[in-house]
């Protein structure tokens, strides 16, 4: 009968009783061989009296599954199951299968490493065992790999505080990026940002899955927590109600009159608040300006402006107005003229 993989074994009896004979294979490196390495079948040859077809009949052992990982302190098992098969002539016919793993006799080539007791592996430490079964004759063996429990450190986040309203690029931005990541004793860091659970104090949303904190109310120095594994960590968040301008704009402008060259008007500066969205407000402060024909007048870090300027001569100008609050930067262009007669209009 075929034995693994092209051992083919055939047997024969003329007489009228049955014959056994023992099949004992070594898988051996380099052509040494050990014990852990040896499998064995039984073989039976029945009678027929000098007539008839040959019936044969092959008995193995097989451990399933053929291997087993475990961490140091876990059980496992292997089932064994004794496999016969039925030739005909030497032609494969049917077989049966038995689970035996209660009759087998079960030892482990390392002791220290893996216990076994009816098929139940203990791992004890780290390192590999070969596990043995027999049976009727019959073994098979199968290995087991012990590892070191993987054990939970820790967890952390990637800062110890959030700015949830900032200025980047010159946008206002209301929310966080975040990141938690677990410590492990083998396999090293990973990031559990997505599985790990949240509590906040208010003023925020968490979207775990995106690793995002965002804010809803103006708040500080207050704490977010995460939760994994039994483990947690905590870092402080804070989110400033921040007011920053949209619009720049001209409200009001005239000349002040015939021959004086002289104009006077106002800029306002429109506002919106970061978190809540809906608060809009109008401010205004004053300042003086002084202009010449197709000069470059810039003012800075102002909410409004109010100007007063004059060309000294007549021909055209414009004032540019650029306004900063918390790096967010709005600008107005004013184009003007001025006539021989010393007329300021816009154009």
């Amino acid at each position: 009968y075929g034995l693994n993989n092209g051992a083919t074994v055939k047997g024969y009896n003329a007489g009228a009783d049955d014959r056994t004979a023992t099949i004992s294979v070594a898988f051996g490196r380099w052509g040494v061989s050990s014990a852990d390495d040896n499998h064995s079948a039984l073989l039976t040859v029945r009678g027929n009296g000098g007539s008839g077809p040959v019936i044969t009949y092959g008995h193995s052992l097989e451990l399933r599954p053929a291997s087993l990982t475990l961490e140091v302190g876990g059980t496992g098992s292997f089932a064994a199951w004794y496999i016969t098969k039925k030739y005909v002539d030497g032609v494969y016919d049917s077989q049966t299968e038995e689970n035996v793993t209660v009759g087998a006799s079960w030892s482990s080539s390392n002791t220290s490493v893996a216990t076994v007791g009816g098929g139940t592996v203990t791992a004890h430490a780290s390192g590999s065992a070969r596990i043995t079964a027999s049976y009727a004759e019959t073994a098979a063996s199968g290995n087991v790999t012990v590892q070191a429990v993987d054990e939970l450190l820790g967890i952390e986040f990637n800062k110890a505080s959030y700015e949830l309203v900032r200025v980047e690029n010159g946008s206002v931005v209301t929310y966080a990026s975040f990141k938690v990541t677990a410590r492990y004793s083998v396999s090293g860091n990973r990031d559990v940002t997505g599985e790990a659970s949240y509590a906040d104090q208010g003023g925020v949303s968490v979207e775990a899955s995106a690793g995002r904190l965002n804010a809803t109310a103006a708040c500080s120095g207050r704490t977010l927590t995460a939760s994994f594994g039994g483990k947690q960590a905590s870092a402080t968040y804070s989110a400033e109600d921040l007011a920053y301008p949209t619009q720049l704009s001209l409200s009001h402008f005239e000349s002040q009159g015939p021959s004086s060259r002289e104009f006077s008007g106002t800029l306002d500066a429109r506002f919106k608040k970061a978190i809540s969205g809906t608060t809009w407000k109008e401010e205004s402060v004053q300042e003086s300006c002084t202009m010449a024909p197709s000069s470059l007048i810039v003012i800075d870090s102002k909410t409004s402006v109010a100007f007063v300027g004059h060309f000294k001569s007549a021909g055209e100008g414009y004032i540019l107005c650029d306004y900063t609050v918390s790096g967010v930067t709005v600008s107005c262009r004013i184009n003007l003229v001025c006539d021989e007669n010393g007329n300021v209009s816009k154009r």
